[in-house]
């Protein structure tokens, strides 16, 4: 009995040692304490060892340390899987910039509704996987630009394939376009011509959507360009008009327009809005300090 316990402390003191000689390796007692650690750690600082103020540079050293020796590879712990996940995600959280800002407000304003809802939390929504991260993380020096660029790139993949899940492409478009011309045939065959304005305002917004954001990105215009605009509209919000030219008023409908007219001031608002903000960027630019069209911006926009 005494010189099993002898040999386990022998061995403990050798993992120690071995540890202390290695920059690569991070300081712990034994591979199942430090598992067990991370996975009852809710808070991401902690779960790499870190303060509030670490940079870029301490959170990824900290993370190569805990995540190699936690790595299901390495690490025997039935629960190695678990930390390593844990680890990966406290690291791709806090290496973002955005990420890290709304983590801070979270545990700054509900610290303990935050902690509980991150206990025992596995499905994390990051853009990487952990052995993905891992594996970019550690493969040369240039870590943080190669992991911001892998992640954005990871990140537009997920918004594409979730797009493409909820809008699948080329399947189910055939089968949309005989049931338009059904319908179209439907119409006027069996209508009369009134009927058939009014059903053909409803298929246009039903399936083709023209009043939106997109379709008047270059159509929406603030100030006249002789382009033949048979419409001008007033932003009551903002005091100012735009205008829309005449071949996008021909194509949507002229009826469809004035009944979304709503619709069409509310995009119209936030394009100027939008438009403010680039005159004011480009403004500081050109003169290195604000001018007359930031200080047009400012009167509406908090910014």
């Amino acid at each position: 009995m005494i010189m099993s316990i002898c040999l386990k402390k022998f061995v403990k003191g050798q993992i120690f040692l071995f540890a202390s000689m290695t920059d690569d390796t991070i300081i712990m007692t034994d591979d199942d304490d430090e598992v067990q650690r991370i996975i009852h750690e809710t808070n991401l600082y902690k779960i790499l060892k870190i303060d509030q103020t670490a940079n870029k540079q301490i959170i990824t050293r900290n993370y190569r340390k805990i995540a190699q020796a936690v790595h299901p590879d390495r690490c025997k712990s039935d629960k190695a899987s678990e930390a390593f996940q844990k680890v990966s995600h406290a690291c791709q959280t806090l290496i973002n910039d955005e990420k890290r800002k709304n983590y801070d407000i979270s545990i700054d304003r509900l610290p303990q509704q935050q902690e509980a809802s991150n206990h025992g939390q596995t499905d994390f929504d990051d853009e990487m996987t952990p052995e993905e991260f891992f594996t970019c993380l550690n493969s040369d020096e240039s870590k943080l630009s190669r992991i911001n660029r892998k992640i954005k790139g990871a990140k537009a993949k997920k918004v594409n394939s979730a797009q493409n899940k909820k809008e699948p492409q080329g399947k189910g478009k055939p089968f949309a376009f005989i049931i338009k011309i059904i319908i179209t045939f439907i119409i006027f065959a069996f209508t009369n011509p009134e009927d058939v304005r009014h059903v053909y305002e409803f298929i246009v917004m039903l399936f083709f959507n023209p009043i939106s954001k997109d379709s008047l990105q270059g159509v929406l215009s603030f100030s006249p360009q002789n382009q033949g605009q048979t419409m001008k509209l007033n932003c009551k919000k903002y005091g100012v008009s735009y205008y829309i030219p005449s071949w996008w008023v021909n194509s949507i409908g002229q009826d469809i327009i004035v009944k979304n007219r709503n619709k069409l001031n509310h995009i119209a608002e936030e394009m100027y809005v939008e438009e403010l903000i680039i005159q004011c960027e480009l403004e500081k630019n050109q003169l290195g300090k604000e001018g007359p069209k930031c200080a047009k911006m400012r009167k509406i926009v908090v910014v």
